[in-house]
């Protein structure tokens, strides 16, 4: 049985986030702790398929491609924590996320210019003119979960 009983924690935040949590609350008629619960509600929801060590490779691309970047830069993550993360001991190779690709969404957090290097021939074959983020999401999701492996070209061809 779950325990439902809230608890107190303490939370450093700086007195310009302080300031912002402030000003958020006062203009949703809350109070501060609400605006706080709020986002933490929305960390989990967005991180979610994180918590569960179940899930793996393909199945956490759509937490990599919404929140990849920001964890990179947050927590500074490079492409080796990324694998391990994500693909773990995952034995089939056909749900796993290439480390090549983990790399470019490391480099894309720091340099979006960079991505948009390496995905040219992707976005110059979809005949795209989209944002280098929005170019990575549609890569990722062609790549892993809609096409068939041979219709995507592997990273190593695009990056040459």
């Amino acid at each position: 049985m779950t325990d439902n009983k809230k608890q107190i924690i303490s939370l450093r935040l700086s007195g310009h986030d302080l300031t912002k949590v402030k000003h958020i609350g006062q203009r949703l008629e809350a109070r501060e702790s609400s605006v706080l619960r709020f986002g933490i509600r929305r960390m989990l929801s967005n991180l979610g398929p994180l918590h569960d060590p179940d899930i793996k490779g393909k199945a956490l691309l759509p937490v990599l491609i919404e929140m990849g970047p920001d964890l990179v830069r947050y927590f500074e993550l490079d492409a080796n924590q990324l694998d391990e993360m994500i693909n773990g001991d995952l034995s089939d190779e056909s749900e796993r996320i290439d480390h090549a690709d983990l790399e470019l969404l490391v480099k894309s957090a720091i340099h979006e210019d960079y991505l948009y290097l390496k995905l040219k021939e992707f976005a110059e074959r979809k005949k795209s003119a989209q944002s280098p983020s929005s170019l990575l999401r549609e890569y990722f999701y062609e790549k892993y979960l809609r096409a068939e492996a041979s219709e995507v070209l592997p990273l190593r061809s695009v990056v040459q």
